[in-house]
């Protein structure tokens, strides 16, 4: 997916870059349930990172490719599903208590999402020369 915005802020080696909504690209976009833009605000932002620094009020092009953003998505949904199933049946294998099997396969997955967004960087958007 690419889109063009307005660099609004840059912090080190990111810009934040705003994007208006487009219902035509939008719709079509792999990476649409967690880029931000929310069709009732008409605009959202990105951070996205850069090679060439730009300039504040500058309209540059952002790139998510589809395969990050088809991973992503599987990062955040269906791995911490797995992770709780996995959990579960090895707690139940020892406990078997069902009620407590279910609280302590939450365990692993509070731990894997503060993982996943330290390694969340290699997610983010990049602004294309």
């Amino acid at each position: 997916m690419k889109d063009k915005g307005i660099v609004a802020e840059i912090k080190g080696s990111k810009a934040k870059v705003i994007l208006s909504y487009n219902p035509e690209i939008c719709k079509e976009c792999s990476a649409r349930l967690f880029c931000g833009i929310k069709p009732r605000e008409n605009e959202g932002f990105v951070w996205a990172r850069f090679k060439e620094e730009p300039s504040v009020g500058q309209t540059v092009e952002v790139e998510i490719p589809e395969a990050k953003a088809v991973l992503l998505s599987t990062l955040m949904f269906i791995v911490p599903i797995v992770i709780y199933g996995l959990g579960f049946w090895l707690a139940h294998a020892f406990i078997r208590s069902v009620g407590l099997s279910a609280l302590l396969a939450l365990a692993p997955v509070l731990i894997y999402y503060p993982l996943l967004v330290r390694f969340s960087d290699l997610f983010t958007p990049r602004i294309v020369p």
